[in-house]
């Protein structure tokens, strides 16, 4: 029994370890058209491929969809802003990292280009606001749930007070 388990586990690891041998670009979405680019009219026919582009605001590489960045994606701003994440519909919405060239960094969930959701920020001088974000405004630190335990069994027990032996104060 042992034999036959062992003989059908054999052809399923060597799938595995093929599976992680083969190479990545099997993987990833085909190269954009005309990649890289600083024209906008090139990116803006785009879909469903990885693509760079660039501007004097800065670039962006990724995945593009629709003529706009969507999927994962990394932007660098010509000011020294980067944000590694992901984007829909042009815009950082998902999860993803965002440093400033001030020295705040932010990682954690994003909507509409803006901080929204569970989340981290370091500000410049240490100080870390952790919990819930909306619209780019940090709101409130969240907390776990407080734990409560009861010391005494309800009175409307089914039990007995022989089989609660131990387990009240009484």
């Amino acid at each position: 029994a042992i034999l036959l388990s062992m003989r059908r586990l054999v052809p399923v690891l060597i799938g595995f370890v093929l599976l992680l041998l083969s190479p990545a670009d099997g993987w990833s979405l085909p190269p954009c058209s005309g990649s890289p680019t600083s024209d906008a009219r090139t990116a803006g026919n785009w879909t469903n491929c990885f693509g760079k582009f660039a501007n004097p605001k800065g670039k962006y590489v990724g995945e593009w969809k629709n003529g706009k960045p969507d999927g994962n994606g990394t932007i660098s701003a010509a000011n020294g802003n980067t944000y590694v994440g992901e984007f829909k519909g042009g815009k950082m919405d998902g999860k993803g990292t965002g440093t400033s060239a001030d020295g705040k960094r932010y990682v954690g969930e994003m909507k509409n280009d803006k901080m929204h959701g569970q989340g981290i920020l370091t500000l410049p001088g240490g100080k870390v606001l952790t919990g819930l974000f909306a619209h780019g405004q940090f709101k409130y630190a969240r907390k776990p749930p407080p734990i409560t335990s009861a010391k005494k069994p309800p009175s409307h027990s089914i039990l007995s007070k022989t089989e609660l032996r131990g387990w009240s104060d009484e």
